[in-house]
């Protein structure tokens, strides 16, 4: 691979990273996790249901983990939102790579004939018509990844500790134009 191909890619792939790095630490708001460290007490978070205060937990449980090796809440929290960031742009690369080579049905890659969906997405509209377009995005993804994760478990794994939140449908989008338009095929 040339220079400005290589450069490109770190680009890229800098760029994809510090979208998810900040979605994850909005994500994390939303559970009262601040990216500092601190944490909001559940009685200010009204707003989260039932299911969202066990996701708190988990989440809290996860980043404590990360507290092993002496970091600080901060460190810990920041190491937690970076491996996270790192995890989803592992998978949306590697969903991108096997689709590329015919290995899976294609995910990422959105098409005009589908609709600026993937196909995997049209196939999903189409058997689920009342369901919402981030939800079929979302719905998507998670097939795919269960879908790869037979084989290769420990990085498409959508009930281990670095999937507890999902990024939001604009940010997925995000992701997939950089990953699509931004590298090429052969990269």
């Amino acid at each position: 691979m040339n220079k400005e191909r290589r450069n490109n890619l770190r680009r890229i792939v800098g760029e994809c990273r510090r979208l998810l790095e900040n979605e994850i630490a909005t994500r994390l708001l939303y559970y009262g996790i601040k990216s500092d460290g601190r944490r909001m007490n559940l009685s200010q978070l009204s707003h989260l249901t039932p299911e969202d205060h066990k996701t708190r937990k988990l989440l809290e449980a996860a980043i404590e983990k990360e507290k092993v090796a002496g970091l600080t809440d901060k460190e810990a929290t920041v190491r937690y939102i970076r491996e996270v960031s790192f995890t989803y742009l592992n998978r949306f690369a590697a969903l991108r790579a096997m689709e590329v080579r015919g290995l899976i049905k294609e995910t990422i890659i959105r098409r005009s004939k589908f609709g600026g969906r993937s196909l995997r997405e049209r196939d999903i509209a189409e058997s689920n018509p009342s369901l919402p377009p981030d939800q079929v995005l979302r719905k998507s993804l998670i097939e795919a990844c269960d879908e790869v994760g037979k084989e290769i478990k420990i990085l498409f794994d959508t009930k281990n500790e670095f999937s507890l939140v999902f990024s939001e449908d604009r940010t997925c989008k995000e992701l997939i134009r950089l990953l699509t338009e931004e590298i090429t095929e052969g990269d």
